[in-house]
C-alpha cells in the first residue's frame, strides 16, 4: 500500500463528503463505496488520474460502473441492481462488503478505468431538471409575454431542451402540460412541491429556439454515448434510467442541437441569430462546479455586456456550499444584473420548495 499524502487526505475528504451529501439517501452502494474508497491509498491514488476539473468520486464509479454495463463480467455486479436484474432491491449491509469486488475489478481493468478517467467527463443528463426550470420558465413568460428562446450551456446531450413536449405532475399543486396537442406530451415527470407556490400556469410557456452548448457535446447516436449516460445514474435508479433513455430517444427525434464549444467565448453568436421577438433564457445545471471562478465571472461579465444590445436571463441549478441545490434566476438589463434563490431542490428534480422571491426582470 503506498503511503498517504496531504492530496490523498483531501481525496479521501472528498469521497466521504460524497458518500454523506450526495450518495444519501439515493445509493446506499456507491455511499458504502466511497466510505471504503476514502481508506484505501490504492483506490484513491487511481481516482487522482481523473481529468483536472472532473469530480473524481462520480468519474471513477460512473467509469466502473461503464465497465459493468459494457458486459465484463465481473462479480462486482451481483452489487448492482442496475447489472443484475435479480437483484431484488437496494444493496443493505447484509449483502456483504461490496469493496473487495470494487477492489479487485479495479485492479484487473487498470489500463481500461485509467483511460476512461482521463478522457470521460461527467456529463450528468438529468431531464428530472425540466420539473425545476418549467416553474422559472413559466413566471418569466408572465411577466414578459414572449417566446422564450432557450440556449443550454454545458448541456451534454441537451435533454433539458425538450421541456416543451413534458408534462410534469406536481401532485397537489397541479399539473403542467405542453401547450398545445400537436405538440403533445412526450414524458411525464413527477415532482413534490414541498413548500411555497410556484409561478406555473396550467400549460408551459411558448417556445422559441433551443440550441445547447458543450465543450463536449453527448452523440446520441452512438451506443458508447448513450451507455455513458447511463453510467453515470446511480445504480438503483430505475426509474431514472427508464426516463433517460426515454428522453434520449426524444432528443434523436426532435433533433435537438447540441453545438460544440466554449460556454464563454462561442455564446455571442448563438445568441445574435435568435430573433429579436424571442425572449434569449440561457439554463444550466449542475455543471458550474466544474468551471474555475474566474470562467463563471467571466460568463457574467459576457452576459452583462451583451445584454446592452438585448436583455437577458440565466437560469441555473447548482449546488455550492448549500444544504441541497437552488435554483437560481438572474437577469441581465443595460450592462447590469440582479439575481435571485428562487427554491431549494431536489438535484434531480424529486422535489423543490419555492421561495417566494420575486422573479428579476
Amino acid at each position: 500500500m503506498a503511503d498517504s499524502t496531504p492530496e490523498d487526505l483531501d481525496l479521501a475528504a472528498h469521497f466521504r463528503r460524497f458518500a454523506t451529501v450526495s450518495c444519501v439517501p439515493d445509493s446506499p452502494l456507491y455511499a458504502a463505496l466511497c466510505r471504503g474508497i476514502a481508506q484505501d491509498p490504492d483506490l484513491l491514488a487511481l481516482a487522482a488520474l481523473a481529468s483536472p476539473g472532473q469530480p473524481p468520486a462520480n468519474l471513477l464509479l460512473a467509469c466502473v460502473q461503464d465497465l459493468l454495463l459494457g458486459g465484463c463480467g465481473h462479480p462486482l455486479g451481483r452489487f448492482f441492481p442496475s447489472i443484475d436484474r435479480a437483484a431484488p432491491r437496494p444493496w443493505t449491509a447484509a449483502d456483504g462488503d461490496p469493496l473487495p469486488a470494487f477492489r479487485d475489478l479495479c485492479e484487473q481493468h487498470r489500463d481500461a478505468l485509467v483511460q476512461s478517467l482521463q478522457t470521460r467527463r461527467v456529463q450528468t443528463n438529468e431531464c428530472g431538471r425540466i420539473a425545476l426550470f418549467l416553474p422559472a420558465l413559466s413566471g418569466l413568460f408572465s411577466r414578459l409575454g414572449r417566446p422564450l428562446a432557450t440556449v443550454e450551456l454545458g448541456a451534454s446531450a441537451g435533454l433539458n431542451l425538450l421541456w416543451p413536449w413534458v408534462r410534469v405532475d406536481y401532485g397537489a399543486a397541479g399539473r403542467v402540460q405542453p401547450r398545445s396537442r400537436a405538440e403533445g406530451a412526450e414524458l411525464t415527470l413527477h415532482c413534490h412541491v414541498r413548500a411555497g407556490r410556484p409561478p406555473m400556469g396550467r400549460q408551459s410557456p411558448p417556445a422559441g429556439q433551443r440550441v445547447g452548448l458543450d465543450s463536449h457535446p453527448v452523440d446520441l447516436d452512438q451506443p458508447s454515448a448513450r451507455q455513458w449516460l447511463d453510467a453515470l445514474v446511480w445504480p438503483e435508479s430505475s426509474r431514472r434510467r427508464q426516463r433517460l433513455r426515454r428522453a434520449c430517444d426524444l432528443a434523436v427525434r426532435h433533433a435537438i442541437t447540441v453545438r460544440q464549444g466554449d460556454l464563454v467565448d462561442d455564446l455571442a453568436p448563438i445568441i445574435a441569430a435568435i430573433p429579436a421577438g424571442q425572449h434569449v433564457v440561457l439554463l444550466h445545471s449542475m455543471c458550474f462546479y466544474q468551471l474555475p471562478l474566474s470562467r463563471r465571472q467571466a460568463l457574467d461579465a459576457a452576459l452583462c455586456a451583451l445584454s446592452r444590445d438585448r436583455s437577458l436571463h440565466r437560469i441555473g441549478i447548482e449546488w455550492f456550499d448549500t444544504p441541497t441545490a437552488e435554483l437560481e434566476c438572474a437577469s441581465y438589463v443595460d450592462g447590469r444584473s440582479d439575481q435571485q434563490i428562487l427554491a431549494r431542490v431536489h438535484p434531480h428534480g424529486a422535489w423543490l420548495e419555492w421561495l417566494g422571491a420575486p422573479i428579476p426582470v
